[in-house]
């Protein structure tokens, strides 16, 4: 062996533009292809909706209808549930959250940025602990409290 140093290998500049191209080429495709993924159930939900029953339990799986039936199907489930009402009380509901949610929390964000007062630290780490609890763990101690109460 002989102690002579190897040769730097030289790195041209399309030869970092290609590498660059090569790598967003392959992080777009996983990106793509995660996409497909998460919105291939939802396509699949659109288009079984506007199959006709007898295609939708056909034994053959095709993405594309032979006969769009998308009219009486949506129309059949207008007139079995009252959806638009569903959806309206869905928009209320949200609504009165949204506005409960504002008018408490500019006020306390506020007060937690900008005035100094005792136990303020305390008061923002135990809000911040109270963010990493899941929204699932009170609810059943929630539901038995309000059955007991009588609420529901």
């Amino acid at each position: 062996m002989s102690g002579a140093p190897l040769p730097a290998q030289a790195v041209t500049p399309a030869h970092s533009v290609l590498r660059r191209f090569v790598s967003m080429a392959l992080v777009h495709g996983v990106l793509v292809a995660g996409a497909i993924f998460m919105l291939a159930p939802f396509v699949w939900m659109l288009v079984t909706s506007i199959k006709p029953p007898a295609e939708i339990f056909s034994g053959e799986i095709a993405l594309w209808p032979k006969r769009f039936y998308g009219v009486e199907n949506y129309s059949l489930a207008m007139e079995k549930a009252p959806l638009l009402r569903f959806a309206l009380n869905g928009v209320i509901i949200c609504v009165g959250i949204l506005a409960v949610q504002l008018l408490v929390a500019i006020p306390c964000a506020y007060a937690l940025a900008k005035l100094r007062f005792p136990g303020r630290n305390l008061l923002f780490v135990l809000i911040l602990l109270g963010l990493c609890i899941p929204v699932q763990v009170p609810a059943m101690p929630l539901y038995i409290g309000l059955a007991q109460l009588g609420l529901l």
